[in-house]
């Protein structure tokens, strides 16, 4: 029973401690910069002379932000599908707590431009998600196993960064760890007032535990009590089982949020030196061009969007 309790009072820890505002993140190339010159030396140019083609450089250049843009894409995606969630339960706390008595004042303040306006930005920037991500996909496809690169060393400096990306996102698990072993141990410290009364407090903990548990506890309510108790009873079941379900979603928030903001840092630096190079060389405006679309490679004749400048990324 006990580490039932460890976990319920985990999760209503990070639940009560979450928020989720705007720009819950930082996108940092800075730490990455070094790194990336140093890639740029051994794959793509060394004592002012390039080693690959101008055509890989427009091709690496695209992987890079898109790779960027895809981790970017995600970290907003998920900002937005948790506020739009808060607000569904919010909206539901409202009947739920007020429909004996519709008159009286509800618990959260309703604003429904502003609940609109969430909603369809959260639908944009889903549709967004899926999007990016179909492009990058498509243009890793292509690096990899299609003929998009054409120096060797190319494909070599592409697998090399993919590889390099990885252990990145492996160490900001690692600090993904870090949290969470912190927020549970500060749960186990929550525990412990806990363990005198754990025997009386067992019943009320195991009616929250599962549906079976709350339809078992639920139905006697509403059979042999009246239907206000059954009612209240449900209102707080409801409220701390959306509790715990918001703290298992803050820590998938949370874990992607740590692994996205690090690669969207990683591919940025990448993508901002890569960049300064082909202004250096000086290329045409063809080589700054969007090479990919959710289609797949567009003809070079087609190719007219460009490449964001990296100083300027939003």
């Amino acid at each position: 029973m006990r580490y039932k309790v460890y976990a319920l009072v985990f999760f209503t820890l990070l639940s009560r401690g979450y928020q989720c505002p705007a720009s819950d993140y930082t996108i940092d190339p800075t730490p990455y910069l070094e790194h990336a010159k140093l890639w740029t030396e051994n794959y793509i140019y060394r004592e002012h002379k390039p080693l690959v083609s101008d055509q890989d450089l427009q091709a690496l250049a695209n992987i890079a932000y898109f790779s960027y843009y895809r981790s970017k894409i995600t970290l907003e995606a998920q900002e937005a599908s948790i506020q739009v969630l808060n607000t569904f339960w919010n909206n539901h706390e409202n009947i739920a707590t007020t429909r004996r008595n519709p008159s009286i004042m509800t618990p959260h303040p309703i604003d429904a431009s502003k609940q609109e306006a969430l909603a369809r930005h959260s639908i944009h920037l889903s549709t967004q998600h899926q999007l990016i991500g179909t492009i990058y996909a498509n243009l890793v496809e292509a690096g990899v196993h299609g003929d998009l690169l054409h120096a060797a060393l190319a494909l070599k400096g592409l697998q090399a960064l993919r590889n390099d990306a990885r252990v990145v996102v492996a160490q900001a698990l690692l600090d993904v760890r870090a949290l969470l072993g912190t927020l549970y141990y500060s749960a186990q410290k929550s525990t412990q007032q806990l363990n005198e009364s754990l025997d009386t407090q067992e019943q009320g903990v195991r009616g929250i535990m599962g549906i079976m548990n709350f339809i078992n506890g639920y139905i006697p309510h509403l059979a042999l009590q009246s239907l206000v108790d059954a009612d209240n009873f449900n209102n707080r079941i409801s409220s701390e089982g959306w509790q715990t379900f918001m703290g298992i979603q803050g820590i998938s928030y949370q874990t992607w949020r740590m692994v996205e903001q690090a690669r969207a840092s990683f591919y940025q630096a990448h993508y901002q030196i890569i960049y300064m190079l082909m202004r250096e060389l000086r290329l045409p405006a063809t080589y700054f061009t969007i090479m990919v679309n959710e289609h797949g490679i567009i003809a070079p004749e087609n190719q007219v969007s460009t490449l964001p400048d990296p100083n300027h990324l939003l």
